[in-house]
């Protein structure tokens, strides 16, 4: 009788507080399931730069309040509605300053997954194995030195932007030729991050509330 309303007492402590796990099984578990989807090799390059998680329950009324947690904290399964981190890529063939590729891992309140990561984002060179084959930043600058603009020129801006649908990485240029209502228009050059060759040229606006 003693053993069975032990039992009970631990069935009940489960349903009115929801299991318990520790901010480093979440951290282990999250690493592990990364592996699984990109390999070893490539998963040693992910931090989670500021070692926390993001927790986020529900109240008796149903509405969400979030907190974080970090190493020896502990995170219940009771009205818990998702956990999520934010992994970085480091990689020392990759300058920080030309591209951050990043991995927000969401999981639900039964700590499931609910995306994957796109593998594409890691440049090819990484993922195959080779010396870095990207423009130079001098061979950027000299290429931008001969884009035609069809628009009078107010700012110049350059990144390095990965395209999810193509799953390409692109050397973009753009230039701001105006600012108005609340809005940036660009005129938009995407050039080839092998090549230099010119992919796309075309027009676009972004809201940015302040104005240039």
């Amino acid at each position: 009788m003693r053993i069975s309303l032990s039992i009970l007492f631990f069935l009940a402590h489960i349903v009115l507080n929801g299991q318990t796990y520790s901010f480093q099984q979440v951290k282990d578990s999250s690493y592990s399931i990364l592996e699984s989807q990109i390999g070893a090799e490539l998963a040693q390059y992910f931090e989670l730069p500021h070692n926390n998680l993001s927790i986020s329950y529900l109240n008796w009324r149903g509405k969400s309040s979030t907190k974080w947690i970090g190493p020896g904290e502990m995170l219940s399964t009771k009205r818990l509605k998702e956990v999520s981190l934010l992994l970085e890529f480091k990689h020392p063939d990759v300058a920080p300053t030309d591209i951050t590729v990043r991995y927000f891992m969401c999981f639900n309140g039964n700590l499931a997954l609910q995306d994957t990561f796109d593998l594409h984002s890691i440049p090819n060179f990484i993922r195959e194995g080779r010396p870095n084959d990207w423009l130079s930043p001098q061979e950027r600058k000299e290429i931008m030195d001969t884009l035609i603009f069809e628009k009078k020129v107010q700012r110049m801006l350059t990144a390095i932007t990965y395209d999810k649908p193509s799953r390409n990485y692109y050397f973009e240029v753009r230039s701001i030729y105006q600012s108005k209502d609340g809005y940036n228009y660009y005129e938009n050059y995407w050039i080839n991050i092998v090549s230099g060759r010119i992919e796309e040229h075309f027009y676009s606006k972004l809201y940015v509330c302040s104005t240039i």
